[in-house]
């Protein structure tokens, strides 16, 4: 998402009247805000309903590029699944119903295989994970991540930041063909399905979204 790009467009975007009046608020949350007046408020609310196509609790796609996991000639790494307790059974169910439904996984019948993590969130939700290991072990792919220490030294005397989260932003780049079938995992009833997106697809994640980044 690039606001530079929006701003330029703005002239053919509806009024800020416009649409307030054409559509729900759901997908766009402010927090409170103490410091800036109520006319600043007003603006950025205002700028962030015009532009509220960008915004959105699905995640999108991008077609920017596809990911491809290299594992040159190596067998394929099939790994135990991991033990899971019955109170988190129904929410791995729930989890992996709902990727599925969103096209994030789909049925695989797969060699590949690699064990379901489950982390608990500070809210008490749960962050459904696999455990690549025995993928990146086998797996040839690098892109330099950026120093903090170097961010840290650029931002360090500016006043204004701006942050961006995107919604599930693994979830928005598509595997090539080749990339889906290593991704298989067996879920604790016995199925078996693969991502079809990069999803949580081991240590060459970061680099590909920061790949397309620049």
């Amino acid at each position: 998402m690039n606001f530079l790009l929006f701003a330029h467009e703005a002239p053919s975007m509806p009024t800020f009247d416009q649409a307030k009046n054409s559509g729900n608020q759901d997908d766009i949350q402010i927090d409170s805000l103490s410091h800036p007046t109520e006319k600043r408020k007003k603006g950025l609310f205002g700028m962030l309903m015009r532009f509220r196509e960008s915004f959105s609790k699905i995640p999108r796609r991008t077609s920017v590029v596809r990911h491809h996991t290299d594992t040159v000639n190596a067998p394929s790494a099939r790994q135990k699944p991991n033990r899971v307790p019955q109170s988190r059974l129904q929410a791995i169910e729930e989890e992996v119903k709902r990727m599925l439904d969103l096209g994030i996984m789909q049925p695989s019948s797969s060699p590949w295989c690699s064990p379901v993590v489950v982390v608990a969130k500070p809210d008490g939700s749960i962050r459904f994970c696999l455990d690549f290991r025995g993928l990146n072990r086998v797996s040839n792919y690098a892109y330099p991540l950026l120093r903090i220490d170097e961010l840290l030294e650029e931002v360090g005397n500016k006043m204004v930041f701006s942050v961006l989260d995107l919604t599930k932003g693994y979830w928005q780049v598509k595997l090539t063909p080749e990339s889906t079938e290593k991704t298989a995992k067996r879920s604790p009833d016995s199925t078996s399905s693969e991502y079809f997106l990069l999803g949580l697809t081991g240590h060459q994640q970061p680099s590909s979204v920061l790949w397309i980044r620049f």
